[in-house]
């Protein structure tokens, strides 16, 4: 396996682990459908993370089972089931920033660690 097949594969690996807290923290700006809801995790990461509509449904589902979040009836009367996040997934999301806030700044540390090391090494 070449460097760009491994770095994808990771890549992919790691933006499944943020999928959960993604759709959360979208549904916490805005309650949506999970079209929109796609559309919008590309939009606010530029592209760089994109849910496909039908990966997003299970994700929903679990949240829901959960009592994250909670279906809503369309406003304008549509077929459309809109989600929004109940009072125990803001707790969770307030748990889950805090968490995730700390690993980044631990990953974050490591590269520059790594950036000095390889200064020194003239890599």
């Amino acid at each position: 396996m070449d460097i760009e097949e491994e770095v994808n594969r990771l890549e992919s690996e790691y933006k499944k682990g943020f999928a959960k807290p993604l759709i959360l923290m979208m549904l916490a700006e805005k309650e949506n459908y999970s079209y929109a809801l796609a559309k919008k995790i590309i939009e606010k990461t530029s592209g760089k993370i994109s849910i496909v509509v039908p990966n997003i449904y299970p994700i929903l589902k679990s949240l829901k089972k959960s009592g994250y979040i909670q279906e809503m009836k369309s406003k304008d009367h549509s077929s459309r089931i809109f989600y929004e996040v109940t009072e125990l997934g803001y707790a969770l999301l307030d748990e889950l920033t805090e968490s995730l806030q700390q690993f980044l700044k631990i990953f974050n540390n490591l590269i520059d660690d790594y950036n000095e090391i390889k200064v020194e090494k003239k890599i």
